[in-house]
């Protein structure tokens, strides 16, 4: 615990060090910061707090009274600033990393961060959805962002291994978007650039979205010849002729002698398969293909 403390003190000194080459003119000891100099912002009036939590329908008004996690607040201010983060990007991870303070007070008992461990992201995603907050995914992203200095600092001594599991709510527009391609004859349909051109990128996420919701059988099959079609570059009228028997293979001939090109045989474990006598197999060196009919008639 010692260690950790002292390594907690360290990543504090740095970043204080940092601090101090900003043109702030602010005190690091203050509970807020305004925005001016380094940390400006267009609305001057604004300020970043660090010790007081605001009331919100997902979080009640408090008091951060351990220093520490103010300083660990701080310490993330400047590392983000020194990264070129903005003002309104910093007031949202400080507001993420108060909702962090109340699981960790809940879970330990004390706010010390080098508390943090899976159970308090635990108490965090338990917290949150019981708000039914929208924003999941971008919170424990933001905190879990936060917190891997800490592991790579020896702040904390053990790893954290909670994975956000949650996703991006979708928008009104964007769940309208989906259901229309969903409902659509083709993936591409009025969202391609034009004939002559790749795939429009609209017409990609609707492939990607239509992949991992594809539902019933015939319609993976569907989704796989689309795939196919764009790593191969084959026609459509190819795709639809292929056989269930399509892979084959044929041994590489030597150019120079016309035999075929002989490798080792390995086991399933990878390792070279010996005869009688001690010496390693030999087997063909296969080339794998897909053999299909040509759209315009040529030979397989």
């Amino acid at each position: 615990m010692r260690s950790n403390i002292d390594a907690f003190n360290d990543y504090v000194k740095q970043a204080k060090e940092h601090y101090a080459t900003l043109t702030m003119s602010q005190d690091w000891e203050a509970d807020s910061w305004a925005a001016k100099g380094d940390l400006a912002f267009e609305n001057g009036k604004k300020s970043l707090h660090f010790a007081k939590i605001k009331k919100t329908q997902h979080q009640p008004k408090a008091i951060i009274e351990n220093r520490n996690y103010i300083d660990f607040c701080k310490a993330q201010a400047v590392n983000s600033m020194a990264l070129g983060t903005r003002f309104g990007g910093l007031k949202c991870s400080i507001t993420y990393m108060k909702h962090m303070h109340r699981a960790l007070l809940q879970v330990k008992g004390t706010a010390a961060p080098w508390s943090i461990d899976d159970a308090v992201f635990e108490q965090l995603e338990s917290n949150l959805l019981a708000s039914n907050f929208k924003a999941m995914k971008g919170i424990l992203d933001a905190c879990l962002k936060v917190v891997k200095p800490l592991k790579v600092k020896g702040v904390i001594s053990v790893g954290i291994t909670f994975t956000n599991t949650h996703e991006v709510p979708l928008s009104k527009e964007l769940k309208e978007l989906q259901q229309r391609r969903k409902k659509a004859s083709s993936i591409d349909d009025n969202e391609r650039d034009g004939d002559d051109k790749l795939i429009s990128m609209k017409a990609m996420h609707s492939l990607a979205w239509l992949t991992y919701n594809a539902i019933g059988e015939w319609e993976q099959v569907a989704i796989r010849y689309y795939h196919i079609l764009i790593v191969t570059g084959f026609r459509i009228g190819e795709l639809l002729r292929l056989r269930n028997d399509a892979l084959v293979s044929v041994a590489e001939v030597n150019e120079n002698t016309g035999k075929p090109i002989l490798v080792k045989k390995l086991d399933e474990n990878g390792k070279p398969v010996l005869d009688e006598s001690g010496k390693p197999e030999l087997e063909p060196q296969l080339i794998w293909g897909i053999e299909y009919h040509p759209e315009k008639g040529h030979v397989a």
